[in-house]
């Protein structure tokens, strides 16, 4: 194998976003396309042993994790992380719900006491 073919698999392979469904509600409640798989990877099981709730439906211990690479995106024709993570969850039939400002705080907590900020006004696509 040439190392162009194995540097294009190892592209295929490396994670491009990180994104996190609740079971109880079948919704990603949370996402992240850093891109930086070491830190994020267990991110699910985390919230799982802690046992957060789910900001949404209240369910604790109830989450799946998915890791995004570059062949998901060749696979959705997707264009980023973003992208790719949105198409992954349709495919999987998980709603598409993070919070405005990609915190684990409701929408409710968000628009709360002070209101949005200027930076929480901008949704990401």
């Amino acid at each position: 194998m040439s190392s162009d073919t194995k540097r294009a698999e190892q592209l295929l392979n490396e994670c491009i976003g990180v994104m996190v469904a609740c079971q109880g509600c079948n919704t990603v409640v949370w996402a992240n396309d850093t891109g930086t798989y070491n830190l994020w990877c267990g991110i699910s099981g985390l919230f799982n042993m802690m046992g957060m709730p789910c900001r949404l439906c209240g369910t604790r211990g109830n989450y799946d994790g998915y890791n995004v690479t570059g062949s998901h995106r060749d696979r959705f024709h997707a264009y980023d992380g973003w992208s790719t993570m949105r198409a992954l969850a349709q495919y999987e039939r998980w709603t598409w719900d993070i919070a405005g400002d990609n915190s684990w705080r409701s929408n409710e907590e968000i628009d709360a006491a002070f209101g949005r900020t200027p930076k929480e006004e901008v949704a990401k696509p």
